[in-house]
């Protein structure tokens, strides 16, 4: 593999990765009475991510990523923000493809 089909791997590696992240947040930021509801109801950090695996059916590294946003994610225009990116990485991928 020449060193320019690798980089073009890794970033479609990094574009997939940043696309599965993105995908949980724009789902937990349309729907944050459920996450605050799963994260209050935990002990600590780990349950709360095992709550949101659970209740949304994320991936150990969504739900770590949720557990990281702070509440003013939820707000219209950073969620706006967010579908934005997905999209916009979306793109590029697709666009690696070819």
């Amino acid at each position: 593999m020449s060193s320019e089909e690798q980089t073009h791997a890794e970033r479609r590696e990094d574009l997939t990765h940043r696309i599965h992240v993105l995908e949980a947040i724009v789902t937990a930021t349309e729907q944050p009475h459920r996450v605050l509801d799963a994260v209050i109801a935990a002990a600590d950090a780990f349950q709360a991510a095992e709550h949101l695996q659970q209740e949304f059916g994320f991936t150990e590294v969504q739900a770590h990523a949720v557990t990281g946003l702070q509440f003013r994610t939820a707000e219209q225009q950073s969620r706006r923000m967010f579908k934005e990116e997905l999209e916009r990485v979306k793109a590029e991928l697709a666009g690696l493809a070819d």
